[in-house]
């Protein structure tokens, strides 16, 4: 059997496990503390008998850097395409140095390029030590 293929069934099988045990009476659940070392926002664990669910919400905050749109087509094609190869800090270098002769034109149409930064969530589930990643499916 294919690894994917035994993946993919082993988290359809903890997934109809979990609905199974929520419709049970005798269910216990706990709401537990942040970790924020971690940047677990949420933690819910649920038990039953033998079987031990935890579901976690992880928030990752990360900035992305883009040229300002009215910029693009004045840049050279050679910089666009370094540019998609770089990290944060090496694109944001570049920009800064390859781009000096357009800082005349600020006043007219703004910063060159723009930091924004965007909140990343990830839900995870695990299941008798097996975590089940569950941000594909929200």
């Amino acid at each position: 059997m294919d690894i994917n293929q035994l993946d993919i069934e082993l988290d359809t099988k903890a997934k109809e496990t979990y609905k199974l045990i929520l419709k049970k009476s005798d269910v216990k659940i706990f709401f537990e503390l942040p970790n924020e070392e971690e940047n677990i926002n949420e933690i819910t664990t649920i038990k039953e008998n033998i079987h031990t669910f935890t579901l976690m919400k992880k928030s990752e905050m990360s900035q992305l850097i883009n040229i300002n749109e009215k910029y693009y087509n004045i840049i050279s094609d050679n910089i666009k395409n370094k540019l998609k190869k770089l990290t944060m800090k090496e694109k944001k270098k570049l920009l800064t140095w390859k781009t000096w002769y357009l800082i005349f034109l600020i006043p007219f149409f703004g910063k060159r390029f723009k930091v924004k930064e965007e909140i990343i969530n990830s839900y995870r589930l695990n299941y008798n030590a097996v975590i089940i990643n569950l941000t594909n499916l929200v």
